[in-house]
């Protein structure tokens, strides 16, 4: 698996995500199986550039959009996002209560 693959298959989960979608939902879109889907978000899979287009499209986004660095902040929070997805949902409300709690505490500085 290539570092770019990977990372532009982060990118895509990130969308997809931030969409309300699923695998199987952008699959449709796609006219892909979910599994295939699923392995060039994870880099198992490299994608054609109709086929990145075509998810770019689907995603609403531009296709640049899945290769180009973010910036520190947004890369921040990319890799935060890509942590998450391994959490489960206790795990996350933990994590989410503990974020407000910070942000409380450092509310006004």
């Amino acid at each position: 698996m290539s570092q770019l693959a990977e990372q532009v298959g982060n990118r895509i989960r990130m969308y997809r995500k931030s969409s309300n979608l699923t695998q199987i939902e952008l699959g449709d879109l796609l006219n892909i199986d979910a599994s295939y889907l699923g392995k060039i978000e994870r880099g198992e899979a490299n994608a054609t550039l109709e086929m990145i287009n075509n998810i770019a499209i689907a995603l609403k986004i531009s296709p640049f959009e899945l290769f180009v660095s973010p910036s520190n902040k947004n890369s921040s929070i990319e890799n935060i996002s890509t942590t998450l997805l391994g959490f489960n949902n206790n795990d996350l409300k933990i994590v989410s209560r503990i974020i407000k709690d910070i942000y409380s505490l450092t509310e006004g500085k």
